[in-house]
């Protein structure tokens, strides 16, 4: 049973790191093409509260980008990178919780 929780808890350290640059990748896409976009078209993005604390305002501003995007005119490659990668976080971040979860009810049922 210590074996489970060993490995429970060693790949949820491992969905933490890499979650950590899957974020960062999320943040500089955000900044060098999402946020520029947005702003062009009058949109306002959501604050540094919310991306770094939170980490709601990329998905936030994902709602906005896909309401600006409406129009089949507008196909951005880096748009697809954002979403892909925000995805790719979330199942990351979902999975380390989970997995921490598992180790503790590994834990206290051994």
């Amino acid at each position: 049973m210590q074996d489970a929780v060993t490995t429970s808890i060693g790949l949820s350290c491992l969905c933490a790191l890499l979650y950590i640059p899957v974020h960062i990748s999320a943040l500089v896409i955000h900044g060098i093409w999402v946020a520029p976009f947005i702003e062009r078209r009058g949109g306002r993005t959501a604050g540094f509260f919310s991306h770094w604390v939170l980490g709601t305002g990329m998905l936030r501003d994902l709602r906005l980008l896909r309401e600006l995007t409406a129009t089949p005119m507008v196909s951005r490659r880096w748009i697809t990178w954002f979403r892909l990668v925000l995805i790719l976080g979330q199942v990351l971040l979902i999975a380390a919780i989970l997995l921490v979860l598992v180790g503790f009810i590994a834990y206290v049922m051994g």
